[in-house]
This record gives C-alpha cells, structure tokens and sequence, in this order.
C-alpha cells in the first residue's frame, strides 16, 4: 500500500530560528492566499501553514512564534 502523504518530525532548537512571518500572494483564481514561513540560521525556510483565511495563518503563526 502506498502512502499519498508523507509528514517529517524534526525537532529544532529555538536558537537556530531567526523568525516566522506571514506573506500574502495570490492563488491561480485571483484571490489572496497567505503562507506561515519559518526561517533559519542557515536561511534554509518551511512553510507551516497555508491557506485562504489570513486569521487562520495567524494564528498558527503566533502558536509557532510561542512555542
């Protein structure tokens, strides 16, 4: 059986991040569509959140920035 979807757990220590910020694009239809984006010290970069409702991207970004 194979599996559709693949999920990594990495662990990472608060002193290799340099930050998470939210950017706005927008989609293939013309609409707004934000992306949560955590960055590194060695300015490698990963997306922990995407999607149409900003609130939403937000949030997980302030959960991400606390944790």
């Amino acid at each position: 059986m194979a599996r559709l979807f693949r999920r990594r757990t990495r662990r990472i220590r608060s002193d290799d991040v340099m930050g998470i910020a939210v950017s706005e694009r927008e989609d293939q239809d013309g609409d707004p569509y934000f992306r949560a984006i955590v960055s590194f010290m060695d300015d490698r970069q990963c997306v922990v959140a995407n999607g149409h409702h900003r609130n939403v991207i937000d949030r997980t970004a302030a959960m991400v920035s606390d944790a």
